[in-house]
């Protein structure tokens, strides 16, 4: 399982031991792009922001919090809609480790058969954020508005309403 541990105070070390001696294998940011788990233990002030888009760009982790993480009001405020869990202590999170590896495994699963719905369906579908920002766009409705998915994802929704949107 690979395992993206976010320590930037460096409280961690018997976690990281822990997991190495289970031969679970934890990674810094740089080291992996798409880990199965995301730990966060303690994050810099300075550093909150860019956590937040860490956990945006990866949805498909099983995202974990130490609670002392979220006790401060700037962290919780970026950080605590992207997690899935809290744990306590790292010995509550190595017990809980079975349970998370299964969470993986059925969020995997939904991911591709989401995956294989969405693209292979006859109808259109345009998926955009709070902002209007699409964020996914199936082969359906390339065909429907004469865009490729890579024009259009991370532009507002409007581009498809204007007169001209439609290419063909």
């Amino acid at each position: 399982m690979k395992i993206l541990v976010i320590d930037d105070l460096g409280v961690g070390r018997d976690l990281v031991r822990k997991l190495e001696e289970l031969h679970l294998v934890s990674f810094s940011i740089e080291d992996v792009e798409n880990p199965e788990m995301l730990v966060l233990l303690s994050v810099a002030d300075q550093n909150v922001e860019n956590v937040g888009k860490v956990l945006e760009k990866r949805v498909d982790s099983v995202r974990l919090a130490n609670h002392s993480v979220l006790d401060s009001t700037d962290h919780n405020r970026v950080l605590s809609s992207q997690i899935d869990d809290i744990f306590y202590n790292t010995d509550e999170l190595i017990n809980r480790l079975p349970f998370i590896q299964r969470r993986q495994s059925i969020r995997e699963s939904r991911r591709r058969q989401f995956a294989a719905v969405f693209e292979s369906t006859v109808e259109g579908i345009v998926i955009i954020d709070a902002r209007g920002v699409i964020k996914l766009f199936n082969n359906a409705a390339e065909k429907i508005f004469g865009y490729a998915s890579s024009e259009v994802i991370g532009l507002n929704v409007s581009v498809l309403m204007q007169p001209n949107s439609a290419r063909s």
